[in-house]
């Protein structure tokens, strides 16, 4: 209730900014899950990149098994048995996003 009442006293620009920083929140929190499952799961890490992208090293085989499942980008070949690939999260994945990403990793 108080919150409510808060709120209510905030500028359009202050609710906005409010708005803008807890859409990142929910991006670093997905983001930080993924990557801290891929590193449990012994994946190595391309780049071990401080924004919303994770680069992870993965063989041919299963990058190609993922490209009918998921959405990432081909970073670029490491040797002639791995890929690098690239996830992304964003103001726009949900929880089940991240799930049903590591249910099919």
């Amino acid at each position: 209730m108080v919150e409510a009442a808060i709120d209510c006293m905030k500028s359009p620009e202050e609710k906005l900014a409010a708005k803008k920083a807890k859409m990142k929140r929910n991006t670093e929190d997905l983001n930080n899950i993924l990557k801290e499952w891929l590193n449990e799961k012994g994946y190595t890490f391309f780049i071990d990149s401080p924004t919303n992208q994770i680069f992870v090293t993965v063989t041919n085989e299963k990058k190609k098994e993922l490209e009918d499942k998921v959405v990432f980008s081909f970073w670029g070949n490491i040797d002639e048995d791995h890929t690098a690939i690239r996830f992304v999260t964003s103001w726009a994945t949900k929880m089940e996003d991240v799930e049903e990403l590591i249910r099919i990793l």
